[in-house]
Protein backbone atom coordinates (compact mmCIF):
# COMPACT_ATOMS: atom_id res chain seq x y z
CA UNK A 1 0.00 0.00 0.00
CA UNK A 2 2.89 1.95 0.45
CA UNK A 3 4.61 1.93 -2.77
CA UNK A 4 2.67 4.02 -5.19
CA UNK A 5 1.35 2.16 -8.48
CA UNK A 6 1.60 4.22 -11.51
CA UNK A 7 -1.48 3.80 -13.48
CA UNK A 8 -2.15 3.57 -16.79
CA UNK A 9 -3.37 6.89 -17.07
CA UNK A 10 -0.36 8.70 -15.47
CA UNK A 11 1.46 6.48 -18.04
CA UNK A 12 -0.42 7.76 -20.67
CA UNK A 13 -0.59 10.95 -19.91
CA UNK A 14 3.10 11.41 -19.19
CA UNK A 15 3.09 9.82 -23.29
CA UNK A 16 0.94 12.92 -24.55
CA UNK A 17 3.33 15.42 -21.97
CA UNK A 18 6.45 13.88 -24.13
CA UNK A 19 4.50 14.34 -27.29
CA UNK A 20 3.49 17.91 -26.35
CA UNK A 21 7.30 18.94 -25.72
CA UNK A 22 8.66 17.43 -29.29
CA UNK A 23 6.14 19.22 -31.15
CA UNK A 24 6.60 22.53 -29.17
CA UNK A 25 10.25 22.08 -30.78
CA UNK A 26 9.76 22.63 -33.71
CA UNK A 27 9.13 25.50 -35.55
CA UNK A 28 7.17 28.62 -34.12
CA UNK A 29 5.65 28.93 -37.43
CA UNK A 30 3.59 25.74 -37.35
CA UNK A 31 0.25 25.46 -36.15
CA UNK A 32 0.28 21.69 -35.88
CA UNK A 33 -1.17 20.24 -32.45
CA UNK A 34 -1.62 16.77 -32.18
CA UNK A 35 -3.24 17.34 -28.55
CA UNK A 36 -6.47 19.09 -29.54
CA UNK A 37 -8.18 18.21 -26.82
CA UNK A 38 -8.21 16.92 -22.93
CA UNK A 39 -9.33 13.55 -22.81
CA UNK A 40 -10.25 13.34 -19.24
CA UNK A 41 -11.74 15.93 -16.53
CA UNK A 42 -10.46 14.61 -13.48
CA UNK A 43 -13.25 14.86 -10.73
CA UNK A 44 -10.70 16.00 -7.92
CA UNK A 45 -10.95 19.55 -5.82
CA UNK A 46 -9.03 21.17 -8.92
CA UNK A 47 -12.02 21.02 -10.80
CA UNK A 48 -14.62 20.66 -8.95
CA UNK A 49 -16.05 24.21 -8.73
CA UNK A 50 -15.26 24.37 -12.09
CA UNK A 51 -18.17 21.64 -13.07
CA UNK A 52 -20.75 23.86 -10.70
CA UNK A 53 -20.30 20.66 -8.01
CA UNK A 54 -20.76 22.31 -4.44
CA UNK A 55 -19.86 20.55 -1.10
CA UNK A 56 -18.78 17.45 -2.93
CA UNK A 57 -17.53 14.53 -0.86
CA UNK A 58 -17.15 10.65 -0.32
CA UNK A 59 -18.90 8.54 1.90
CA UNK A 60 -19.09 4.77 3.08
CA UNK A 61 -22.22 2.58 3.25
CA UNK A 62 -22.43 -1.37 3.79
CA UNK A 63 -25.85 -3.15 4.70
CA UNK A 64 -25.59 -3.08 8.30
CA UNK A 65 -25.05 0.41 9.02
CA UNK A 66 -27.50 2.30 6.80
CA UNK A 67 -29.90 5.00 8.04
CA UNK A 68 -32.71 2.03 8.12
CA UNK A 69 -30.61 -0.85 8.51
CA UNK A 70 -32.13 -3.78 6.50
CA UNK A 71 -29.74 -6.74 7.02
CA UNK A 72 -30.44 -6.09 10.86
CA UNK A 73 -33.79 -4.14 10.70
CA UNK A 74 -36.51 -6.92 11.95
CA UNK A 75 -39.06 -5.54 9.66
CA UNK A 76 -36.72 -6.86 6.86
CA UNK A 77 -33.53 -9.24 7.20
CA UNK A 78 -33.89 -9.79 11.18
CA UNK A 79 -30.43 -10.84 10.60
CA UNK A 80 -27.51 -10.74 13.01
CA UNK A 81 -25.13 -8.00 13.02
CA UNK A 82 -22.02 -10.42 12.47
CA UNK A 83 -23.53 -11.77 9.71
CA UNK A 84 -23.93 -8.62 7.58
CA UNK A 85 -21.42 -6.57 5.54
CA UNK A 86 -18.78 -4.54 7.37
CA UNK A 87 -16.16 -2.11 6.36
CA UNK A 88 -12.69 -2.02 7.80
CA UNK A 89 -11.20 0.29 6.10
CA UNK A 90 -10.92 3.39 5.30
CA UNK A 91 -13.53 3.95 8.58
CA UNK A 92 -15.14 1.32 10.76
CA UNK A 93 -18.26 1.38 11.67
CA UNK A 94 -19.16 1.63 15.48
CA UNK A 95 -23.02 1.10 15.98
CA UNK A 96 -23.82 -2.83 16.40
CA UNK A 97 -26.70 -2.69 14.33
CA UNK A 98 -29.71 -3.37 16.24
CA UNK A 99 -32.92 -4.90 15.09
CA UNK A 100 -34.84 -1.65 15.46
CA UNK A 101 -33.60 0.88 13.29
CA UNK A 102 -31.41 3.83 14.62
CA UNK A 103 -32.32 6.84 16.37
CA UNK A 104 -31.61 10.28 15.01
CA UNK A 105 -27.74 10.24 17.25
CA UNK A 106 -26.80 7.24 16.05
CA UNK A 107 -27.88 8.07 12.24
CA UNK A 108 -25.67 10.65 12.44
CA UNK A 109 -22.72 8.48 13.19
CA UNK A 110 -23.25 6.36 10.31
CA UNK A 111 -23.06 9.52 7.97
CA UNK A 112 -18.85 8.07 7.50
CA UNK A 113 -17.46 11.08 5.57
CA UNK A 114 -13.99 9.98 4.06
CA UNK A 115 -10.97 12.19 1.94
CA UNK A 116 -9.56 10.66 -0.81
CA UNK A 117 -6.00 11.27 -0.50
CA UNK A 118 -4.15 12.63 -4.14
CA UNK A 119 -7.28 11.68 -5.61
CA UNK A 120 -6.86 7.67 -4.35
CA UNK A 121 -9.86 6.36 -2.79
CA UNK A 122 -9.78 3.05 -1.14
CA UNK A 123 -12.13 0.67 0.57
CA UNK A 124 -11.43 -2.85 2.40
CA UNK A 125 -14.02 -5.04 3.86
CA UNK A 126 -15.86 -8.32 4.42
CA UNK A 127 -18.87 -9.66 3.05
CA UNK A 128 -20.01 -13.10 5.08
CA UNK A 129 -22.42 -14.64 2.34
CA UNK A 130 -26.15 -14.24 1.74
CA UNK A 131 -28.65 -16.25 3.87
CA UNK A 132 -31.96 -17.50 2.99
CA UNK A 133 -34.59 -14.89 4.63
CA UNK A 134 -35.43 -14.65 8.25
CA UNK A 135 -38.43 -13.13 8.01
CA UNK A 136 -40.30 -15.50 5.56
CA UNK A 137 -43.49 -14.02 5.22
CA UNK A 138 -41.78 -10.37 6.00
CA UNK A 139 -42.53 -7.31 3.72
CA UNK A 140 -39.25 -7.47 1.91
CA UNK A 141 -38.07 -10.87 1.03
CA UNK A 142 -37.08 -11.78 -2.25
CA UNK A 143 -35.47 -15.34 -1.11
CA UNK A 144 -33.76 -16.51 -4.78
CA UNK A 145 -31.07 -18.38 -3.41
CA UNK A 146 -30.55 -16.06 -0.61
CA UNK A 147 -31.96 -12.77 0.93
CA UNK A 148 -30.50 -10.16 -1.39
CA UNK A 149 -32.58 -7.89 -1.07
CA UNK A 150 -31.48 -7.13 2.83
CA UNK A 151 -27.77 -8.36 2.03
CA UNK A 152 -26.83 -6.19 -0.42
CA UNK A 153 -23.00 -5.63 0.07
CA UNK A 154 -21.07 -2.25 0.81
CA UNK A 155 -19.19 0.69 -0.76
CA UNK A 156 -18.03 3.80 -1.72
CA UNK A 157 -19.33 6.91 -3.09
CA UNK A 158 -19.07 10.08 -4.32
CA UNK A 159 -21.69 12.63 -4.46
CA UNK A 160 -21.44 15.35 -6.69
CA UNK A 161 -23.05 18.16 -4.36
CA UNK A 162 -23.72 18.34 -0.56
CA UNK A 163 -27.04 18.48 -0.61
CA UNK A 164 -28.59 15.83 -3.50
CA UNK A 165 -28.79 18.23 -6.14
CA UNK A 166 -29.11 16.67 -10.15
CA UNK A 167 -26.29 17.49 -12.19
CA UNK A 168 -26.66 17.52 -15.60
CA UNK A 169 -23.57 15.58 -17.06
CA UNK A 170 -24.74 16.02 -21.08
CA UNK A 171 -25.34 19.26 -20.71
CA UNK A 172 -21.73 20.32 -19.47
CA UNK A 173 -20.31 18.61 -22.13
CA UNK A 174 -19.48 14.94 -21.18
CA UNK A 175 -20.47 11.26 -22.61
CA UNK A 176 -18.98 8.84 -19.70
CA UNK A 177 -16.52 8.17 -16.91
CA UNK A 178 -13.29 7.16 -16.54
CA UNK A 179 -10.93 5.46 -13.91
CA UNK A 180 -8.21 3.13 -12.67
CA UNK A 181 -8.56 -0.02 -10.40
CA UNK A 182 -6.25 -1.02 -8.38
CA UNK A 183 -7.23 -4.73 -6.65
CA UNK A 184 -5.27 -6.20 -3.44
CA UNK A 185 -4.01 -9.25 -3.35
CA UNK A 186 -3.25 -7.99 -7.39
CA UNK A 187 -5.82 -10.40 -9.92
CA UNK A 188 -8.24 -11.40 -7.14
CA UNK A 189 -11.89 -11.49 -7.97
CA UNK A 190 -14.04 -8.39 -7.64
CA UNK A 191 -17.67 -8.31 -7.90
CA UNK A 192 -17.96 -4.53 -8.49
CA UNK A 193 -21.00 -2.63 -9.63
CA UNK A 194 -20.72 0.79 -10.76
CA UNK A 195 -23.49 3.02 -9.85
CA UNK A 196 -25.26 6.45 -11.32
CA UNK A 197 -27.26 7.45 -8.85
CA UNK A 198 -29.88 10.14 -10.34
CA UNK A 199 -32.46 12.45 -9.03
CA UNK A 200 -36.34 11.20 -9.81
CA UNK A 201 -39.93 12.52 -9.62
CA UNK A 202 -41.33 12.26 -6.73
CA UNK A 203 -44.27 11.13 -8.07
CA UNK A 204 -42.54 8.22 -9.73
CA UNK A 205 -44.84 5.02 -8.92
CA UNK A 206 -43.63 2.05 -7.34
CA UNK A 207 -44.58 -1.35 -8.51
CA UNK A 208 -47.01 -3.29 -7.32
CA UNK A 209 -44.64 -5.56 -6.60
CA UNK A 210 -42.16 -3.79 -5.00
CA UNK A 211 -42.06 -3.12 -1.04
CA UNK A 212 -40.51 0.90 0.38
CA UNK A 213 -38.48 1.04 2.59
CA UNK A 214 -39.57 4.46 4.58
CA UNK A 215 -36.94 6.79 5.88
CA UNK A 216 -38.17 5.44 9.73
CA UNK A 217 -36.94 1.67 9.26
CA UNK A 218 -40.58 0.71 8.42
CA UNK A 219 -41.31 -0.74 5.24
CA UNK A 220 -44.85 -0.32 3.10
CA UNK A 221 -45.52 -4.13 1.93
CA UNK A 222 -46.60 -5.13 -1.24
CA UNK A 223 -50.35 -5.49 0.48
CA UNK A 224 -49.87 -1.90 1.64
CA UNK A 225 -49.89 -2.59 4.83
CA UNK A 226 -46.60 -0.46 6.93
CA UNK A 227 -44.35 -3.04 9.55
CA UNK A 228 -42.07 -1.99 11.75
CA UNK A 229 -40.15 -3.60 14.31
CA UNK A 230 -40.70 -2.80 17.72
CA UNK A 231 -37.61 -3.40 20.07
CA UNK A 232 -39.50 -2.80 23.04
CA UNK A 233 -42.40 -5.63 22.35
CA UNK A 234 -38.97 -7.52 20.48
CA UNK A 235 -41.23 -7.95 16.96
CA UNK A 236 -42.51 -7.46 13.83
CA UNK A 237 -45.33 -4.63 14.35
CA UNK A 238 -47.75 -4.25 11.44
CA UNK A 239 -49.67 -0.84 11.22
CA UNK A 240 -51.92 1.54 8.73
CA UNK A 241 -53.02 0.38 5.49
CA UNK A 242 -52.09 2.16 2.31
CA UNK A 243 -53.73 2.44 -0.89
CA UNK A 244 -51.47 0.46 -3.98
CA UNK A 245 -49.94 1.80 -6.05
CA UNK A 246 -47.44 3.87 -4.25
CA UNK A 247 -45.25 7.19 -5.03
CA UNK A 248 -41.40 6.78 -4.30
CA UNK A 249 -42.06 10.23 -1.72
CA UNK A 250 -44.28 7.92 0.30
CA UNK A 251 -40.54 6.71 1.26
CA UNK A 252 -40.82 10.27 3.57
CA UNK A 253 -41.85 10.04 6.66
CA UNK A 254 -43.56 12.40 7.38
CA UNK A 255 -44.90 12.50 4.00
CA UNK A 256 -43.56 15.39 1.82
CA UNK A 257 -45.29 15.38 -1.94
CA UNK A 258 -42.67 17.82 -2.83
CA UNK A 259 -39.94 15.73 -1.64
CA UNK A 260 -36.25 15.32 -3.10
CA UNK A 261 -36.71 11.76 -4.51
CA UNK A 262 -33.80 10.01 -5.75
CA UNK A 263 -32.83 6.47 -7.15
CA UNK A 264 -31.33 5.48 -3.32
CA UNK A 265 -34.85 5.46 -2.15
CA UNK A 266 -36.31 3.34 -4.63
CA UNK A 267 -36.47 0.03 -3.80
CA UNK A 268 -34.88 -1.21 -7.22
CA UNK A 269 -31.86 0.59 -6.78
CA UNK A 270 -29.58 2.97 -8.66
CA UNK A 271 -28.41 2.99 -11.96
CA UNK A 272 -25.26 0.94 -13.34
CA UNK A 273 -23.07 0.27 -15.60
CA UNK A 274 -24.07 -3.32 -17.87
CA UNK A 275 -22.14 -5.30 -20.08
CA UNK A 276 -22.27 -4.63 -23.52
CA UNK A 277 -24.99 -7.12 -24.17
CA UNK A 278 -27.27 -5.41 -21.94
CA UNK A 279 -27.91 -8.14 -19.76
CA UNK A 280 -31.04 -6.61 -17.84
CA UNK A 281 -29.27 -8.63 -14.22
CA UNK A 282 -28.31 -7.24 -10.99
CA UNK A 283 -24.70 -8.67 -12.50
CA UNK A 284 -21.78 -6.91 -11.71
CA UNK A 285 -20.46 -4.24 -13.55
CA UNK A 286 -17.85 -5.66 -16.90
CA UNK A 287 -14.66 -4.59 -15.30
CA UNK A 288 -12.33 -7.56 -17.16
CA UNK A 289 -8.82 -6.03 -15.69
CA UNK A 290 -7.52 -4.18 -13.45
CA UNK A 291 -6.05 -0.45 -14.35
CA UNK A 292 -7.74 2.06 -16.75
CA UNK A 293 -11.72 1.44 -17.24
CA UNK A 294 -13.86 3.43 -19.06
CA UNK A 295 -18.27 3.65 -20.11
CA UNK A 296 -20.40 6.24 -21.45
CA UNK A 297 -23.99 6.13 -20.85
CA UNK A 298 -25.27 4.32 -23.19
CA UNK A 299 -23.55 1.84 -21.16
CA UNK A 300 -25.81 2.56 -18.34
CA UNK A 301 -29.46 0.90 -17.59
CA UNK A 302 -31.90 1.54 -14.58
CA UNK A 303 -32.15 -2.10 -12.65
CA UNK A 304 -34.43 -4.13 -13.90
CA UNK A 305 -38.17 -3.53 -13.17
CA UNK A 306 -37.77 -0.42 -11.79
CA UNK A 307 -40.26 1.29 -13.99
CA UNK A 308 -37.55 4.25 -14.72
CA UNK A 309 -34.87 5.19 -16.70
CA UNK A 310 -31.40 6.49 -16.51
CA UNK A 311 -30.76 9.91 -17.14
CA UNK A 312 -27.53 11.47 -17.46
CA UNK A 313 -29.05 14.61 -17.49
CA UNK A 314 -30.07 14.00 -13.56
CA UNK A 315 -26.69 12.77 -12.09
CA UNK A 316 -26.20 12.93 -8.59
CA UNK A 317 -22.90 10.95 -8.05
CA UNK A 318 -20.81 7.81 -8.98
CA UNK A 319 -21.02 4.93 -6.47
CA UNK A 320 -18.59 2.00 -6.60
CA UNK A 321 -20.78 -0.87 -4.84
CA UNK A 322 -19.36 -4.75 -4.21
CA UNK A 323 -22.22 -6.88 -4.48
CA UNK A 324 -23.03 -10.50 -4.42
CA UNK A 325 -23.54 -12.44 -7.81
CA UNK A 326 -27.08 -13.69 -7.62
CA UNK A 327 -25.47 -16.25 -10.72
CA UNK A 328 -23.35 -18.22 -8.82
CA UNK A 329 -25.24 -19.81 -5.97
CA UNK A 330 -21.98 -21.39 -4.41
CA UNK A 331 -20.31 -17.76 -4.11
CA UNK A 332 -23.52 -16.35 -2.44
CA UNK A 333 -22.93 -18.70 0.11
CA UNK A 334 -19.35 -17.93 0.73
CA UNK A 335 -17.49 -15.41 2.72
CA UNK A 336 -15.12 -12.97 0.90
CA UNK A 337 -13.02 -10.48 1.62
CA UNK A 338 -12.37 -7.06 -0.43
CA UNK A 339 -9.61 -4.67 -0.80
CA UNK A 340 -9.51 -2.32 -4.08
CA UNK A 341 -8.80 1.66 -5.24
CA UNK A 342 -9.70 3.83 -7.01
CA UNK A 343 -7.82 6.53 -9.10
CA UNK A 344 -8.12 9.56 -11.69
CA UNK A 345 -11.78 9.32 -11.43
CA UNK A 346 -12.95 11.33 -14.09
CA UNK A 347 -15.34 12.22 -16.78
CA UNK A 348 -14.93 11.65 -20.52
CA UNK A 349 -15.76 15.06 -22.65
CA UNK A 350 -17.22 14.76 -25.97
Amino acid sequence: MAQRVVTVLERRTSAMLVASLAVSALSACSSFNPIGETRYTLLNDDNFGQLGMVGPYWHLYDDQHSHTSPCTNGATGNHEPAQCARIDAPLSFEWDGRKCPPSDDQKDDLARVVNSQNGRICLQGMLDGVLPCVVKDGPRCKDNGGDTSNMWGAGIGLEFNQEPQEWDAVGRGFRGVAFDLTIFPAGGALNLRVELPVALAGDTLIPEAHPLMRGDGSVIATDGRVYSYSCELNQLVPSLQMQRPIELCDAVVPYDKDCRATSYMHPSGSPFWVSTDRDPTYRPSPILHEGHNEFEWDDVTAPPGSGYDFNAEKMLGIHFHVVHTENNKEEIAASSGFHFCIENLALLPK
